[in-house]
């Protein structure tokens, strides 16, 4: 019966209160869960752990609060889920709370809005990314695609078309991050720096084997269409290309800031 339907919630959020499995990968049409003006989809408090599979969540609006879609500060997984038109302060689609965990594999986070920053997903936690797209997403500050303030993990993810009133069109990285086999192509920033990725002052960014292509910084004073370092940055095996500068004033590429650390092997 609930094959290809839609579920609108229409007066709160659902708090899962105790472990639970949510799984619609038997539904041939899908299964779809929509709001308005319900402040986001799913709350997942400390101590429980969700998982949810094959789920789209899009239209919820939860301005001015964190998490458009959904807030995690327990332990969520998310496989093949669709979280698309969702809007909050920090996180458009996902905020994943100071000591939460959540992986998301295969998953499609698209044309989401940040109010503040993370237009797709707001990390003060742990999170890993395996298999998924991140894209058109806008943040009224940074982060358009991913704001990470915790740990954060992407594996053969796409990130592209975000688009940042601030740094990090793709995404702004204040904590840790490790990306392998993934490709950031077609962000921009406003604010014309790190229009694929702001690696910023005190923070730790490792790339292996990825691609920065495509990304656009805009702003006169900016710099670092590709990747903005102020941190500890290190390349292996990845390529920096056609990446440009409209009326930014240096690196293209690569803006390395005088606090940064870069270390490039085998990269061009």
């Amino acid at each position: 019966a609930l094959d290809g339907q839609t579920i609108g919630l229409t007066v709160d959020q659902l708090l899962i209160e105790k472990n639970l499995n949510i799984d619609a990968t038997s539904l041939a049409g899908g299964l779809t869960v929509t709001g308005g003006s319900v402040v986001r989809a799913f709350m997942i408090p400390p101590g429980r752990h969700a998982v949810i599979t094959g789920l789209t969540v899009s239209g919820f609006d939860s301005d001015p609060v964190n998490g458009g879609a959904l807030r995690n500060e327990g332990n969520l997984d998310l496989n093949a889920c669709t979280l698309s038109g969702n809007q909050g302060l920090r996180g458009g689609a996902i905020y994943n709370d100071s000591f939460a965990r959540i992986g998301l594999t295969s998953c499609t986070i698209h044309d989401n809005v940040g109010l503040d920053d993370g237009g797709g997903i707001f990390n003060a936690g742990t999170a890993a990314l395996e298999g998924c797209v991140i894209s058109d997403s806008d943040s009224f500050n940074s982060g358009a695609g991913i704001y990470n303030d915790g740990a954060l993990s992407l594996v053969t993810c796409l990130v592209s078309s975000g688009s940042a009133n601030g740094g990090g069109g793709g995404i702004y990285n204040t904590g840790s991050a490790t990306f392998a086999r993934s490709t950031f192509s077609g962000n921009a920033s406003d604010a014309g720096f790190g229009s694929g990725v702001v690696n910023s002052t005190g923070a730790d960014l490792a790339a292996t084997n990825c691609t920065f292509a495509g990304n656009l910084a805009v702003d006169d004073d900016g710099a670092g269409a590709g990747i903005f370092n102020g941190g500890l940055l290190s390349l292996n095996h990845c390529s920096v290309v056609g990446n440009g500068l409209d009326l930014a004033i240096a690196g293209g590429g690569i803006y390395n800031a005088p606090a940064g650390q870069l270390t490039l092997e085998n990269s061009m």
